[in-house]
């Protein structure tokens, strides 16, 4: 899955260099540690109110569970 997703991002990266478009480099400057995600996926839950976030790392996935306040 992640295999396939850098892919995407190489075609589309590939595809901004061909269009004269740079804002690949500024994506690429704003989340250059490729764990950023998660900081990414923690605010979300803050911003949607919820209760909890967990992660777990199961083999080659990644599960992620929020629970939200009703």
């Amino acid at each position: 899955m992640i295999e396939n997703l850098t892919k995407q991002r190489e075609k589309h990266k590939q595809s901004c260099i061909s269009n004269n478009d740079n804002s690949h480099e500024i994506i690429a400057d704003l989340y250059s540690d490729p764990t950023h995600f998660i900081f990414e996926i923690i605010q979300n839950a803050e911003d949607a109110k919820a209760k909890y976030v967990n992660f777990t790392l199961v083999d080659d996935s990644l599960i992620i569970e929020l629970n939200f306040r009703t």
